[in-house]
């Protein structure tokens, strides 16, 4: 089986690994945009990879911070359109998208550019970008504990049957 070019493996976990164009390259400061997939699974660093390579392709069509941004608004309005609750590939790309964004910020004010004056909507659609992201967060969890609750009631009661079929063992309740 072939295995996917913008796959990087390193200490057993997987990256996302893509080269950036000349022009975005400049603007960001980095030949190539490199993020960890925070998994081993060669299967879920596939799936997350899926979900991490539209916006990042998106990006290397830019060719300042502008265009950068216009874009950046763009992904970020089809990212607060998502129906809740998400899944836990779609909650990564999306956290992995925002950590890009606050270093895009930080890059793009360090030489003098402000994201607000092309793109006045862009500071209130991160904010509830970032808002979205931690009430999706918070209903996964949510939805995690109460599956980690049920099968833990399924185990005692799989034990406590198998403990009253051997009448050797009784149990006072």
């Amino acid at each position: 089986m072939a295995r996917v070019s913008y796959l990087a493996r390193r200490e057993g976990r997987y990256y996302l690994q893509v080269r950036c164009s000349h022009v975005v390259a400049g603007l960001l400061n980095q030949p190539l945009f490199r993020t960890s997939l925070r998994t081993a699974d060669y299967r879920q660093a596939r799936r997350r990879a899926a979900e991490c390579l539209g916006w990042v392709y998106g990006m290397n069509d830019s060719i300042d911070f502008a265009a950068l941004f216009a874009k950046n608004v763009r992904q970020l309005q089809t990212y607060l359109s998502d129906p809740l609750p998400l899944s836990d590939d779609r909650l990564f790309a999306r956290r992995s998208y925002e950590e890009m964004l606050k270093n895009l910020n930080h890059r793009a004010q360090a030489r003098d550019f402000d994201p607000n004056a092309s793109e006045p909507s862009y500071r209130a659609l991160f904010e509830a970008f970032v808002e979205q992201n931690l009430e999706a967060e918070t209903m996964l969890r949510q939805r995690e504990k109460m599956a980690a609750y049920e099968q833990g009631r399924i185990d005692i009661k799989m034990g406590t049957s198998r403990l009253s079929k051997n009448r050797r063992y009784h149990i006072p309740i």
